[in-house]
């Protein structure tokens, strides 16, 4: 039976392609029944990787009996009439260690005659802009994108090395080169499924110029305060998702923040350049707004309060000018409105 693994990069449409495949009819493939949709915690479970939330939370006792109890399951899907092949899907395989992805590999082993493996990477760019979008979104807010490089080369060659490169396919997370210009019908064409067209699944996972502000802010001066001091960060999880559905303005980053970092790392932008078989366009795209400094962020998010109000129904104080103090006092406010939830 095959197993088919599709391995992200992070911010690629992988949540469409989750929810997607967890609920339509796929015929003869089966896509693997696990706690979530995302199998990034059954990599975790299967490798015993402590970083993951879902595996700290167990025992290795623990994670022995869950990892018999999945290769139970992996038995019964493979013993399925007509199943073909069996789907994995997991953004954290992209980023997992070596070692991590060997030791998944040998428990789907037990299961798999034959491996192919895809990956949606996003021209160097864009990535960044939608990689500091998440990062805001688990509480980090660095400026520092050079930290958030995607490693291309060395994360690829991985899967390569373990799966043989004439098994791994990478193809440019753009809609100029999706099939459709949708990649959850591209890929569905590459693990050969038919899906109805009322079976797609739309996850929009990007935020607005004005979400991102916000969340800055809060991460950024939210941890002054004592409420910020327990596990719980100032904006919970409830009103992350209620910023996410804001449609707001797009924004990116400008060129001197970005094109450094694309000078240091020109090596691995022309080797996945020539995996592709393409060239990426210089610089960002362009949007509607341009964020250059933490300031930037800053004065955007205090200048769009009314927008923050219409949001989560949050009356802020107002601020004409903008210093650490002001700011940090507008995201005691953040604090308080967790009552409003």
């Amino acid at each position: 039976m095959k197993a088919i693994l599709h391995i992200g990069m992070p911010k690629t449409g992988s949540s469409s392609i989750q929810d997607t495949l967890a609920s339509a009819d796929l015929g003869n493939a089966r896509y693997f029944d696990w706690r979530a949709p995302n199998h990034s915690s059954l990599l975790a479970v299967v490798s015993k990787d402590m970083s993951h939330g879902f595996s700290k939370r167990h025992s290795i006792e623990d994670l022995d009996k869950i990892i018999a109890s999945t290769a139970q399951t992996f038995r019964d899907n493979a013993e399925r009439d007509g199943t073909e092949s069996f789907i994995i899907s997991a953004e954290r395989l992209f980023n997992s260690p070596p070692e991590n992805l060997r030791v998944f590999k040998a428990f789907l082993d037990q299961f798999a005659t034959s491996y192919s493996v895809i990956g949606y990477v996003r021209e160097p760019s864009s990535f960044l802009v939608s990689a500091f979008q998440q990062n805001i979104k688990m509480g980090k807010c660095g400026l520092q994108l050079g930290k958030i490089w995607p490693d291309y080369r060395r994360r690829i060659s991985n899967f390569d090395h373990l799966f043989g490169q004439e098994n791994v396919t990478v193809r440019l997370f753009d809609r100029a080169a999706l099939k459709n210009g949708d990649v959850v019908q591209d890929f569905a064409e590459f693990a050969k499924i038919d899906l109805k067209p009322q079976d797609i699944v739309k996850t929009n996972e990007s935020l607005s110029a004005e979400a991102v502000a916000f969340l800055f802010l809060d991460r950024h001066f939210g941890k002054s305060f004592d409420a910020q001091e327990s596990k719980q960060p100032a904006l919970t999880s409830k009103l992350v998702q209620k910023l996410s559905l804001h449609k707001g303005r797009r924004f990116t980053f400008a060129p001197e923040l970005i094109d450094p970092v694309l000078e240091r790392h020109s090596k691995d932008i022309a080797w996945i350049e020539q995996r592709l078989g393409i060239s990426f366009a210089t610089g960002p795209k362009k949007a509607e707004v341009v964020f250059r400094t933490k300031k930037d962020l800053i004065d955007f998010a205090m200048q769009n309060q009314s927008v923050l109000r219409e949001i989560i129904g949050l009356t802020a104080p107002t601020r004409d000018t903008v210093d650490p103090a002001k700011a940090a006092a507008f995201v005691k406010g953040l604090i308080a409105s967790r009552t409003n939830e």
